[in-house]
Parts: C-alpha cells; sequence; structure tokens
C-alpha cells in the first residue's frame, strides 16, 4: 500500500501538528548512531542438559547477541484513534526500511516490549523484542526529553498501543512526516521509575549506554 502523507508546521517539533494530528516528535540528535547501529554484544550459546524420567532436556540458559540500534530521530505520538500510536521517527529513507524489513517485521507482537524510564526533566525509550527468525535482539533506544505529548500518552495509555514508522522531510517553512503502513500492536509496555530499570537486564544495560552517550556530549 502507498505511504500516507501528513504534515505540519515546523513548531509542531514542540507543540501540537493540527493537520498532521501527530502531537509533536520528541527527538535529540545523538552522535552514537553509527557506532551503536554495528554494536553487537556477543554471548555464547550454551545448553544446559537435564536428564529427568529417563530423558534428557535440553534448556537454554544464555541469550543471543545483541544489536543496539539508535539510527532514529525520535518518537512521535498519535491520540486521535482508538488506540495511541507510538511512532518511530526516521531522517533516512534506506535506514527506516532496514529496520522494519530486517528487525521490526519478524517480532511477534506478543514478545515486543517498549520501556519509558524517566529520569529527571528526560526519559529513556527503549524498544525490544526476540524472534526465532532473527539471529540478534535488536535494540532501539533513544535519550529523549519529557513533553506534554509524552505525558498525555503515559495519562491515557490503557494497555495497548501501536507502532509505527514515519519518515522526515524537512521543507523550506515546515515538515512533512509520511506514515508508512507498517504497524505492530504493542501491550507490554512500562513506565518505570528510575529505581526499577535494574529489573531488566536490557533496560539497565541501554540506560546505562544512554547516560554514558550524554555524559560525553557535556
Amino acid at each position: 500500500m502507498a505511504p500516507k502523507y501528513k504534515s505540519c508546521s515546523r513548531d509542531g517539533l514542540a507543540t501540537a501538528c493540527s493537520s498532521a494530528r501527530i502531537t509533536g516528535i520528541d527527538y535529540m540528535w545523538s552522535n552514537l548512531s553509527r557506532s551503536l547501529s554495528a554494536s553487537v554484544e556477543k554471548i555464547k550459546i550454551l545448553y544446559l542438559i537435564i536428564k529427568y524420567d529417563h530423558q534428557l532436556l535440553k534448556l537454554l540458559v544464555t541469550d543471543k547477541p545483541i544489536r543496539w540500534f539508535d539510527a532514529f530521530m525520535g518518537v512521535g505520538y498519535e491520540f486521535y484513534e482508538v488506540r495511541t500510536k507510538v511512532i518511530l521517527i526516521f531522517d533516512k529513507r534506506k535506514t527506516l526500511f532496514d529496520a522494519w524489513k530486517k528487525v521490526i517485521k519478524w517480532w511477534p507482537d506478543h514478545e515486543i516490549k517498549m520501556r519509558f524510564v524517566e529520569t529527571n526533566h528526560s526519559y529513556e525509550f527503549i524498544l525490544y523484542a526476540d524472534s526465532v527468525a532473527l539471529d540478534a535482539r535488536w535494540v532501539f533506544l533513544k535519550a529523549l526529553k519529557v513533553s506534554e505529548n509524552y505525558k498525555a500518552f503515559k495519562k491515557d495509555y490503557e494497555g495497548a498501543a501501536l507502532l509505527r514508522l514515519a519518515l522526515y522531510r524537512p521543507t523550506r517553512d515546515s515538515y512533512e512526516l509520511e506514515l508508512f503502513d507498517y504497524t505492530k500492536r504493542v501491550t507490554d509496555v512500562m513506565f518505570l521509575e528510575d529505581a526499577l530499570r535494574e529489573k531488566d537486564n536490557i533496560v539497565l544495560k541501554s540506560s546505562n549506554i544512554l547516560r554514558g552517550s550524554t555524559q560525553r556530549r557535556c
């Protein structure tokens, strides 16, 4: 299906985009994209053999390699339908296509985890899932400033959100968002206080990476 086109004023980056009905983009440019896009945490795969009732049970006791990905601009929110849309915003078409075709497409909806870790006036967006079709676990991560859009999403969240992808295209006086028909339904969404991030190893590692990158930029 053909992409849908939406546009809004440049102020929409911080406020509402009335014509687009997307209430803005939370974004932060990062100098980590090149390094994190190809970053792999290699973990050796081991197996545990258990003998039980004359049968052998083989359990996978370690995980797949982790690939960290932050080559997207930020996150947009749209509230005007039954389910809120959480929109990953890309500034490069190829990166968007690769993110969908090589990773997100293969994520089972029920395996997708979306986490928001709040820290003072910012939050960390962390998105990941596991899939038997992929040889690595991909983690999308970005540090963003807390906005009214994010606060509204958190307040109105009711058990599910639609994950969408859009391409950011600047024009002379405004910008356009090319919203693609790629969709995933996410039900495992959590808003975490900073102290709770340690309960999820992926979230903790993602948070440490993001905070390290922020310190290097300061």
